[in-house]
């Protein structure tokens, strides 16, 4: 079967790495993202993905936009599936209909659930215990088309977005596995999605870092271990951001109101929220290193009593669009 993969995000390398070893599988080409400014430097550099092409040898191609001229070539090169996996880019119908068997999708949630930008960091955000990856049919209206197939994985209470990725990575191998044969033989089961069900997340923004404590410490704690890589929680004290990438949190009444410094300790920050108390466990102030608390407070004092103010929270979550 020849196989187009369209991609941009290296949470796709493992399974790439798993399509080299299909005997029935033959990887024609991979389209990317063009390469893009990034680093401190803002040099032109290739994404994860294009280095992966490189490295095994693979035809590249990176359009700013797929246009006819992708369509006819899916077609003259007799494309049987298209495979896409956080490519980011909306395809139109006739790219959609170009290969011979199947244009699929594999998206990193349990659909309905979390169509759009960010399922993976949302889902933790949101305490779930679980989420996964979905292979589906591609259709014109985002993340809605019919399901094949889904593999689950567990969100434990350590997890961060950057683990919670590493575990989506690799249950897209199995995933795909159990579903190559039937792709090959059109023989895939399509289950439509229960439009109920449905809810939508959206692309992260740097907003997303505030913490807001009249929530529960719970869901305080969950938010920054997804964002823990990016965009980083963060409260201000005396006009000065404090960043944070790690929280526990401890079951009680609350005995301050929301924001208020209890205590500090070798276990760290201890603040009050709406529900319990949240207690920071890294740190790190503007220019300097992410600390464990305990190191960081030894040279920066925050003292108890303290009222720290709630910031804007944001949605994360919509039963429509964003």
């Amino acid at each position: 079967m020849k196989l187009l993969f369209m991609g941009s995000d290296p949470i796709s390398i493992p399974l790439l790495d798993s399509v080299l070893k299909e005997e029935s599988i033959e990887l024609i080409a991979i389209y990317t993202q063009p390469d893009r400014a990034s680093g401190r430097g803002k040099k032109i550099q290739p994404n994860a993905i294009k280095d992966w092409a490189l490295k095994h040898q693979i035809p590249i191609k990176q359009p700013q936009k797929p246009d006819q001229e992708d369509v006819d070539w899916i077609v003259e090169n007799q494309i049987d599936c298209t495979l896409v996996m956080a490519y980011g880019h909306l395809l139109k119908q006739n790219l959609l209909d170009a290969a011979k068997k199947e244009t699929l999708n594999i998206h990193a949630s349990l659909l309905p659930k979390y169509r759009g930008a960010s399922p993976i960091e949302t889902s933790i955000a949101n305490g779930d215990s679980k989420t996964g990856v979905t292979l589906m049919r591609i259709t014109k209206k985002m993340d809605s088309g019919p399901l094949i197939d889904q593999e689950s994985v567990s969100i434990s209470s350590e997890d961060t977005g950057l683990t919670v990725r590493e575990k989506i990575s690799h249950a897209c191998i199995p995933l795909m596995k159990r579903n190559w044969r039937a792709i090959e033989n059109r023989q895939i089961h399509l289950t439509e999605q229960d439009e109920d069900q449905v809810t939508y997340c959206r692309k992260l923004t740097k907003l997303d870092a505030g913490l807001d404590f009249k929530m529960p410490a719970k869901l305080l704690a969950a938010k920054i271990r997804a964002f823990a890589h990016w965009p980083k929680c963060e409260f201000v004290y005396n006009g000065m951001s404090i960043k944070t990438s790690m929280a526990s949190v401890q079951e009680c009444e609350a005995p301050q109101e929301p924001g208020t410094i209890l205590s500090t300790d070798k276990q760290g920050l201890h603040i009050s929220s709406g529900k319990g108390i949240l207690i920071f466990h890294k740190l790190q102030k503007p220019g300097g290193k992410m600390l464990m608390a305990n190191d960081f407070l030894r040279g920066f004092k925050i003292p108890e009593n303290t009222r720290i103010d709630n910031a804007p929270s944001p949605d994360l979550v919509s039963d429509i669009p964003f």
